[in-house]
């Protein structure tokens, strides 16, 4: 499996600063966070390769079921990430007619409010047929870390499993078709940056 924050003009917030450590540390918790979903080790799935490359690449290896969970939140956490994009397209669109009502803050308030309840909702989602039910704890930490996994794909960050192939990879191969798709979908969506000041000036 293959997380790939972008470097493009859609994820300004990657495109100098990365912070190499943040993002490792960000992407061992949310392993852990699976792992425990699936009843498997933290160590038996693990960070195997970082290419502090622009984009920065992080290669994990993973056992099956932590792979299948991963993609259907990956695929949750997409549609949520359009929805966002979606209300924030409205909010700017409606600043752009200048009209003299509260609109506009709301659905500002709403996209803000909109990343931590959507974690909440795909983690009852993901967990809802398990059996036993995860304690509270295990809960509390996978809705976090789903959380961190919002963040990661708003700020343009991918999530790929780039060697599908063979009877044994169908169920992969159908959840990160839709990925792709989706992933697609979202980039559409992208509210370009603002310019940059001498950019403001000159107008």
């Amino acid at each position: 499996m293959r997380a790939r924050p972008q470097n493009s003009q859609n994820s300004p917030e990657l495109q100098n600063s990365v912070d190499f450590d943040n993002w490792i540390d960000s992407w061992t918790k949310i392993i852990r966070a699976f792992s425990q979903l699936v009843g498997e080790k933290p160590e038996s799935s693990r960070v195997v390769f970082v290419q502090k490359s622009s984009p920065l690449i992080i290669d994990v290896a993973a056992v099956a079921g932590l792979v299948v969970l991963m993609g259907k939140a990956v695929d949750a956490v997409l549609a949520g990430v359009e929805r966002y994009l979606t209300i924030r397209k409205l909010a700017e669109e409606i600043k752009k007619l200048r009209l003299e009502n509260e609109l506009e803050k709301s659905l500002e308030k709403e996209a803000e409010d909109f990343s931590e309840k959507s974690a909440r909702e795909i983690t009852a989602k993901l967990t809802a047929a398990m059996k036993p039910k995860p304690d509270g704890e295990v809960l509390n930490f996978t809705s976090l870390n789903i959380h961190k996994l919002f963040v990661f794909i708003h700020k343009g960050g991918r999530v790929d499993c780039p060697c599908l192939n063979g009877d044994d990879t169908k169920g992969l191969t159908d959840i990160f078709t839709e990925v792709r798709k989706l992933q697609n979908a979202v980039d559409q969506l992208r509210l370009p940056p603002p310019p940059e000041e001498s950019e403001r000036t000159e107008k």
